[in-house]
């Protein structure tokens, strides 16, 4: 077995964070995978996110119908390709991936350290967006 030095071990991560889902299916959580070409997904009372492998062309679309047929809905995570024209967006959402507990970057005042007392306000501030990525049943 090789050993991997700390930098490729960093490289790895940082590829993985690219395309976060598709690392977690084809990896850690290929357990719960269920794929169709390149296009892979979890099981819906596992979590909702759906993946696209990197470098995925048009017929990665075709994929996806077949995994969840035609009228799906689908969350994706960090897609570049545009979907097809009779695709419909229901909704995006922009977000920050953190990377690290120890980040020592710029900081942003609009940041807030969220405890217990905050959950409630998170979870109507969520529904109140439409569908969710996680149920709060589970």
């Amino acid at each position: 077995m090789n050993e991997q030095t700390q930098g490729d071990r960093a490289s790895d991560d940082s590829a993985a964070l690219d395309n976060v889902v598709w690392a977690s299916l084809n990896g850690p959580h290929a357990r719960f995978a269920a794929t169709v070409g390149y296009a892979a997904r979890y099981p819906g009372d596992v979590a909702p996110f759906v993946a696209l492998a990197p470098n995925s062309d048009e017929s990665v679309w075709d994929d996806l119908t077949t995994l969840f047929g035609p009228g799906g809905v689908v969350v994706l995570v960090g897609v570049e390709l545009p979907p097809p024209a009779k695709w419909e967006v229901l909704n995006k959402i922009d977000a920050v991936q953190m990377t690290s507990a120890n980040f020592h970057g710029e900081t942003d005042p609009e940041i807030v350290r969220l405890s217990s007392p905050d959950v409630p306000r998170c979870w109507h501030s969520l529904n109140a967006r439409g569908p969710v990525p996680f149920s709060r049943g589970r």
